[in-house]
């Protein structure tokens, strides 16, 4: 028994222009769930962690000088992790991700 598949090549030559334009791929969707589930995560003193908080396609980041140490912990300062930023991640991981796929799927639709 053969099998045969044919226009693999087509396919591969669309995956890897995918892939290539990968890194301009910024699926609006994808950062705000993920800056919605940080900023419901992040401690709130003043507020201003929480409001700081920018999404630019994929990229997510919160600008307060302090934003870093909160998240990551600072020893020398007795500052315990609050990571507040990976926790959203991971809890939105179904949305964002379906969020991206989407995108991907509108990119292909065009490259196809």
């Amino acid at each position: 028994m053969e099998v045969r598949v044919t226009g693999v090549d087509n396919i591969a030559q669309g995956l890897e222009q995918v892939v290539r334009d990968a890194p301009n791929l910024k699926p609006r969707e994808v950062g705000k769930v993920i800056l919605q589930a940080a900023r419901n995560r992040a401690p709130v003193c003043s507020g201003a962690l929480r409001a700081s908080g920018m999404a630019d396609g994929m990229h997510v980041s919160f600008t307060v000088p302090y934003s870093a140490p909160i998240h990551w912990g600072w020893k020398a300062h007795n500052i315990k992790p609050n990571p507040f930023l990976v926790k959203g991640i991971e809890s939105s991981a179904d949305a964002w991700l379906q969020a991206f796929t989407d995108a991907l799927q509108v990119e292909l639709n065009r490259k196809v």
